[in-house]
């Protein structure tokens, strides 16, 4: 019980510091994309660095190794993705309450229930928070088996939600383990 409890402080932690905004401006105000990005073919599946992790991304995303995940710069959009080893994603969403979320100065929106496209059961937790006084939405997905867990956290501007919600839904499905 103690290692879900220190897991799910790290997540919650880096619920707060990952993907909230994917690029950062320079002093003169200007985008600054990661170093090592370059844009995927469309429907291809990426193998996500220091994981056992691939996905397809949106079209028209940049993969970035050092971001571990991809991003789109028009949309002020990203997904990063990770893997925790050893712990089922049942156990971590236990802990992942409407009030331990919303204690982390996120507003809980929704939990769904998925299936990958591989056949791994998750859920999809829909959650929001401000950022530079940008309201955005975060796609907070958790799936696998009762050893490994896919995680992957998707945030947009919340004003692109009726554009951005399904494409990146549809992307978080295409994640699987690849032995």
């Amino acid at each position: 019980m103690a290692r879900i409890i220190i897991l799910l402080g790290l997540i919650m932690m880096a619920l707060g510091l990952q993907a909230q905004t994917p690029l950062n401006l320079t002093t003169a105000g200007e985008l600054q994309t990661p170093s090592d990005a370059y844009i995927t073919k469309p429907g291809e599946s990426v193998l996500i660095p220091n994981t056992h992790i691939s996905m397809v991304p949106p079209e028209h995303f940049m993969f970035s190794a050092q971001m571990q995940g991809f991003f789109n710069a028009g949309t002020s959009s990203a997904i990063q993705v990770s893997e925790i080893l050893g712990t089922s994603y049942i156990m971590v969403c236990k802990s992942l309450t409407p009030e331990y979320i919303q204690s982390q100065n996120l507003i809980y929106k929704d939990k769904i229930d998925v299936t990958t496209n591989s056949g791994y059961d998750g859920y999809i937790y829909i959650l929001g928070f401000t950022s530079k006084g940008v309201d955005y939405e975060r796609l907070m997905f958790l799936a696998g088996d009762y050893h490994h867990t896919i995680w992957a956290n998707v945030s947009y501007p919340l004003i692109s939600r009726g554009i951005l919600y399904e494409t990146m839904k549809e992307s978080l499905l295409t994640a699987q383990f690849v032995k």
